[in-house]
C-alpha cells in the first residue's frame, strides 16, 4: 500500500477551507444547537407555563423564577438568540411565517419606576411594529379592511384601570405614536382606594388606586380605547347565578356608557384562567350587546380571527428587550397550548 509523501500531507493540511464551506458549517452548527436547545427548551416551557400562565394572571404579574429548568432553558434561548442574530432573523421573517397581522400586548399596573424600562419597550416597539389604531384591527379580522403595511401592527393594552397607566403609561404612548386599550372594572372607580386595593389584589399604590371617570375621558378624547373588565373585576365561575352574569357583564357596559355618554363594544374577563371563559358568560356577553372580547391567549390576531377570542401577549414592566423579544417571537407564546387552547375554549364556550 502506497503512503503519501508527507509534504503532501502537509499541503492537505494548510490548505484553506473554501469561505462557503466555513459559513455553510458555521450556519449548519449554529441552527443544530439552536433547534436542539428550542425541542428541549421548549418542551420544559410548556410543560410548566400553564401554572406560571395561572400564577401571573391572578397576581398581575410575570413570576420569571417559576418554572426552574424551563427558566433555565429560556435563559440559552436568549444568548443563543442575541449572539447568532436569530432574533433579527425571525423578525425580519415575521410576515412570511404569520401573513398580515396586528399583535396585542398587555400590562397591569405602569409605577413610576417601571417608566424608563417602559420607555424602552415602547421604542421597541415603535422600531419593529408599525403603530396601529382599533380600527384597524376591527378592518382586519373582518377583512373590511385589510393591513397592508410592510410591518405588524401593535396595540398595546392595560389591564384593571390603574391611575398610573394613566399618569406614566399614556405620556409614554403619546410620546411613540403608540394607541392604547384601557381595560376598566367601572364598579371599582368610585370605591375608597383600600377597598380597590383589596378587589384587585394587587400590590397598594399612593393615593387612588384606579382612573376616576375624568381621566378615563381624557384616554378617548385622545383616541385610545375603552373596554368593560366586568363590573367589580369578577372572576367568573361555572355557579355563578345568572343574577351574578347580568351584573358584572351587562349593568357593567350600561355603567360605562351612561358615565362616559359612549358606546363600549369590548368585553374582557378578569383573570387569565380557562375556567372563566364560560359558556353562560358568553351568552350574556352577546346578549348585552358586546362585539369584541379580548382574552390572555397568546398570539396574533389576523383576517379571521374570532372577535370573541382576540389574542393578547402578557408583558411585564422590568422585563429585558431580550426576553421581550423572546415572547413575541412566533414559537414562543405564553400559552403552552397555542391554538389548542383557543379551539378548546371556543368550544366550551359554545362559540362556534
Amino acid at each position: 500500500m502506497s503512503v503519501p509523501h508527507s509534504g503532501n500531507l502537509q499541503n492537505q493540511a494548510e490548505s484553506p477551507v473554501p469561505k462557503n464551506t466555513r459559513k455553510s458549517t458555521r450556519r449548519s452548527f449554529l441552527t443544530k444547537s439552536l433547534a436542539t436547545t428550542v425541542i428541549v427548551g421548549g418542551g420544559l416551557y410548556c410543560a410548566g407555563s400553564q401554572t406560571g400562565l395561572n400564577e401571573r394572571m391572578q397576581g398581575g404579574e410575570f413570576n420569571s423564577a417559576s418554572g426552574g429548568l424551563t427558566s433555565f432553558f429560556k435563559d440559552i434561548l436568549l444568548f443563543l438568540g442575541t449572539v447568532t442574530g436569530w432574533f433579527s432573523y425571525m423578525e425580519r421573517k415575521r410576515e412570511k411565517l404569520y401573513g398580515h397581522y396586528i399583535r396585542i400586548v398587555f400590562y397591569h399596573s405602569t409605577p413610576a419606576e417601571s417608566v424608563p424600562n417602559l420607555r424602552k419597550h415602547f421604542a421597541f416597539f415603535a422600531k419593529q411594529y408599525e403603530p396601529a389604531k382599533w380600527d384597524d384591527l376591527v378592518g382586519m379580522i373582518s377583512g373590511e379592511r385589510p393591513w397592508t403595511k410592510k410591518k405588524p401592527g401593535i396595540l398595546i393594552s392595560f389591564d384593571d384601570g390603574f391611575s398610573s397607566n394613566f399618569e406614566y403609561a399614556r405620556p409614554l404612548l403619546k410620546e411613540f405614536g403608540l394607541t392604547g386599550i384601557f381595560l376598566v372594572p367601572p364598579g371599582l372607580i368610585d370605591k375608597h382606594h383600600t377597598n380597590q386595593e383589596i378587589l384587585l389584589a394587587k400590590t397598594p399604590e399612593k393615593n387612588q388606586v384606579v382612573m376616576t371617570w375624568e381621566q378615563i375621558k381624557v384616554l378617548m378624547s385622545e383616541n385610545h380605547q375603552i373596554a368593560a373588565h366586568t363590573y367589580s373585576h369578577h372572576h367568573f365561575r361555572i355557579e355563578d347565578s345568572p343574577a351574578v352574569l347580568h351584573h358584572e357583564i351587562t349593568e357593567c357596559k350600561k355603567v360605562l356608557e351612561t358615565r362616559l355618554a359612549h358606546s363600549v363594544t369590548t368585553f374582557s374577563f378578569a383573570f387569565g384562567s380557562d375556567d372563566v371563559y364560560q359558556a353562560t358568560a358568553y351568552q350574556e356577553i352577546r346578549a348585552a350587546g358586546y362585539q369584541y372580547v379580548l382574552t390572555t391567549l397568546s398570539g396574533v390576531n389576523q383576517f379571521g380571527t374570532n372577535p370573541f377570542l382576540l389574542r393578547r401577549t402578557g408583558l411585564v414592566t422590568d422585563m429585558s428587550i431580550a426576553r421581550l423579544r423572546l415572547n413575541l417571537l412566533p414559537f414562543a407564546r405564553y400559552d403552552p397550548l397555542g391554538d389548542n387552547r383557543a379551539e378548546y375554549i371556543a368550544k366550551r364556550a359554545k362559540l362556534k
